[in-house]
């Protein structure tokens, strides 16, 4: 069996290295899933993260010649040895007449006729199979392919990559353990980049740099604190986390590189990952369902709650138990929901929106790599301080602007007298026509009375949920409970509270 595979992966590596372009993408997708595909498919494809042959420097300073015409060529030297070769760039080590080492990234010739062709031949091949029926009405295949050559092709052009690199080293820099590289703006072109030198090992070469006090398991949680990061506040996302791109240098920390596949996600996507992860950590399958519905993740004509059971099985599987080891997830035991994954084999309820592809993706190498680096990792307890911090974050913001609301009905309260003044003085100058009785006036009044205490009450009852929310959160069960007595107390006035109107007092006393 290992021969045939080693046999098969080599023909896979071949393949890519004949054709380029796209397939060298995929192949490196399949070299970080070690929980998917068999040990010589890792090591030989592995190679292609950043060691695609090279081509000869000589072929490359054509590209430098055009780029740089019509002013001093700006290096003082080049090594012609590359140090990474990829699908669309060829990396070389440089310096500048100042003194300084730097990297610079070079467009192989080529590289945008070949992507052009792949693409090609990808639109006809997707437009194919997109009408087998497993497909039809589940996975819309042209509009995924389009937004996979949309990200692909940002890549040929590094005046792109050159912008996101320095968003990622602005928006990044609090993590004291990660260096981006710095960017030389004035020497960058759409087919030449030019960034510092940072030293590091691959994240995979996990043997070179475990001796220079590196923790595997550190690292791991650090580089789901990044990409936490990346998901839920700065919404730009590194799409090709490949070991290539991910560099390990000491105590444990960490270079990220290579920004050319980067992509921003909308709000709404930011807030679908958050809201999923607070059902997940809280163990509420409803609303893990009903995210994955919201998100498009379910076809619409799905009744959500036939699959409660299983999520809710599998929640509890992953809280306790289950990490990325692959024995771990072989040894989980299916039987008390074989019905429900029955059910799903046969209605196949998911889809698969085109614009959670490169997510997907980019979750899947990184558990890859995580197993790697932490096979006893678990889920539940790595996300738990991070789902804290953005419960805590969400809290914060709903209190902002809680109180921004508040602000403004104070300032519509205080600036309330004047405007009444005003209005008796236009009554005494005869500008307003009166047509009220004082009995419509003093039942308006009453009303207006009614509503000011019922929106204090209520705004007393949201902020003691609020606060039950966040010590809830923190664990602080005792003084959750004391918070929800009181909110629910504040409630019930609320919604039974009715001031007496002054008509009824005076009526009781004629009476």
């Amino acid at each position: 069996m290992e021969t045939r595979n080693t046999r098969r992966a080599q023909e896979l590596f071949n393949l890519a290295i004949s054709i380029g372009g796209a397939l060298i993408k995929l192949c490196q997708f399949f070299s970080t899933r070690r929980d998917m595909f068999p040990k010589p498919y890792i090591d030989i494809l592995s190679r292609l993260q950043d060691s695609v042959p090279p081509v000869d420097y000589a072929s490359l300073e054509p590209v430098l010649e055009e780029e740089y015409a019509g002013r001093p060529f700006p290096f003082a030297w080049i090594d012609p040895e590359p140090i990474a070769s990829a699908s669309i760039g060829q990396v070389h080590r440089a310096g500048l007449p100042e003194g300084e080492e730097i990297i610079i990234k070079i467009m192989k010739p080529g590289t945008e006729e070949a992507f052009d062709q792949d693409f090609a031949i990808l639109f006809f091949v997707f437009t194919l199979i997109s009408h087998f029926r497993i497909f039809m009405g589940r996975l819309d295949l042209i509009t995924l392919l389009e937004e996979f050559i949309r990200v692909t092709g940002d890549e040929l052009n590094f005046l792109r990559e050159a912008d996101v690199a320095k968003r990622f080293k602005k928006n990044l820099s609090r993590f004291d353990y990660l260096t981006v590289p710095l960017i030389y703006d004035g020497l960058c072109t759409r087919r030449v980049l030019v960034m510092e030198f940072v030293h590091g090992d691959k994240i995979s070469e996990m043997e070179d740099w475990k001796e220079r006090n590196n923790d595997p398991a550190v690292i791991a949680a650090r580089l789901t604190e990044l990409y936490i990061e990346q998901f839920i506040s700065f919404r730009l996302v590194h799409f090709d986390p490949h070991p290539g791109n991910i560099l390990v240098q000491e105590n444990s920390n960490l270079a990220l590189i290579d920004f050319g596949m980067s992509g921003e996600i909308t709000e709404v996507m930011s807030t679908g990952i958050r809201e999923l992860l607070l059902g997940f950590f809280r163990r509420d399958a409803r609303k893990v369902l009903q995210q994955l519905k919201n998100l498009g993740f379910l076809r619409k004509n799905i009744d959500a709650e036939r699959f409660l059971g299983l999520v809710e099985y599998v929640m509890e599987y992953t809280n306790y138990s289950i990490t990325f080891d692959k024995g771990a997830l072989e040894s989980v035991d299916i039987k008390p929901v074989i019905k429900e994954l029955a059910e799903i084999i046969y209605t196949q309820p998911f889809n698969l929106p085109c614009e959670w592809a490169f997510i997907i993706k980019t979750v899947g190498v990184l558990a890859g790599i995580i197993t790697m680096l932490n096979p006893e990792y678990n889920i539940y307890k790595e996300l738990k301080p991070h789902i804290i911090r953005i419960a805590t974050d969400g809290f914060t913001k709903s209190l902002s602007h809680a109180f921004t609301n508040l602000r403004q009905f104070i300032q519509d309260i205080v600036s309330l007298p004047p405007r009444i003044n005003s209005f008796v003085d236009r009554i005494q100058r005869r500008e307003v026509d009166l047509s009220h009785t004082i009995e419509e006036i003093d039942s308006r009044m009453d009303g207006l009375k009614q509503a000011i205490s019922r929106g204090l009450l209520f705004m007393l009852a949201f902020f003691s949920g609020v606060g039950t929310y966040v010590l809830y959160m923190l664990q602080r069960f005792n003084g959750a409970i004391v918070m929800a007595a009181f909110s629910v107390i504040f409630f019930v006035t609320f919604l039974v509270y009715r001031k007496r109107r002054r008509k009824d007092v005076v009526s009781r006393y004629i009476k």
